[in-house]
């Protein structure tokens, strides 16, 4: 499920932020776009069903889940790519088109969170692959959609669309999922289009209020301890959110008092007019 809060912000195709390491970046643009069957989302959405349908919760003890180690994995384990095919499926592109002409952002947003779902499975099952088992018996859900960065608003219907991610933070039971979308221009050049970063928590299949360990994560480069470490500081602001300064105070209130017809917005209005009334 996606959460509540959903921070979206625009940015211009010029002005994208590092948001993965080289390794991150490289994948993508050496294995290029392609159409094997394995590759397709539809095969994420069934892998990932498949994974969760073959879960025992009582293969293990309550004792061995609290005990057994959990290997700390590296960032790269997770990685996955897969392609929504609309230059090739009449199906998808009467899936996805919008009204507008252009692709419809409900769908894309749920394949976000299928995809940020499906690479956290993959960062907990053995051998990096849904067709092993998982290393505990656990639920997985999307705890927050942390934020979402949209390029480029118009994404054409007929052109195929590259979706990819990897786990880039893990905690006690909970975990950081970045993923991007990508899509080729008239020209054949790869644009990126969006980045989001998901929040997902491990839960017990059985009873949803205990938390289940997941698989820590290991750097092997500066960039993926850098990645990391914001990553680990987000939580701890989550966690501990302290008290909000007076400059957060003086944000919200401007932002409330900018919103048409809202009541803080009315009384100011209103308490100015009788302000220049008594001068008058």
């Amino acid at each position: 499920m996606i959460s509540r809060q959903v921070f979206l912000k625009f940015r211009t195709a010029n002005n994208v932020p590092k948001f993965f390491t080289p390794l991150f970046q490289n994948r993508l643009f050496s294995s290029g776009i392609s159409t094997d069957p394995d590759t397709l989302v539809d095969k994420m959405v069934s892998s990932t069903f498949s994974h969760v349908a073959r879960c025992q919760p009582d293969s293990f003890s309550t004792q061995e889940k609290m005990s057994k180690v959990l290997a700390p994995r590296t960032i790269d384990h997770s990685y996955r790519k897969f392609v929504i095919p609309l230059s090739t499926d009449t199906g998808k592109q009467k899936e996805y088109l919008s009204a507008a002409g252009s692709v419809r952002l409900g769908k894309i947003l749920e394949d976000l969170d299928h995809m940020a779902v499906h690479v956290a499975y993959v960062h907990n099952s053995d051998g990096g692959s849904l067709d092993e088992p998982m290393t505990l018996p656990r639920t997985i859900v999307t705890a927050s959609v942390k934020r979402i960065d949209l390029n480029k608003v118009d994404i054409h219907p007929s052109r195929d669309i590259i979706i990819d991610g990897q786990v880039t933070y893990a905690g006690t039971s909970s975990m950081q999922v970045c993923l991007r979308l990508f899509q080729n221009d008239e020209s054949g050049n790869l644009n990126h289009l969006l980045k989001a970063e998901f929040i997902m928590v491990s839960r017990d299949p059985i009873d949803g209020t205990k938390s289940v360990r997941v698989h820590g994560l290991t750097a092997r480069t500066p960039d993926e301890a850098e990645t990391m470490h914001k990553a680990k500081e987000h939580f701890r602001r989550l966690g501990n959110p302290g008290q909000p300064t007076m400059e957060e105070f003086r944000v919200i209130h401007d932002i409330r008092k900018a919103i048409p017809g809202s009541l803080l917005g009315i009384l100011e209005e209103e308490g100015q007019r009788k302000m220049e009334l008594d001068e008058d």
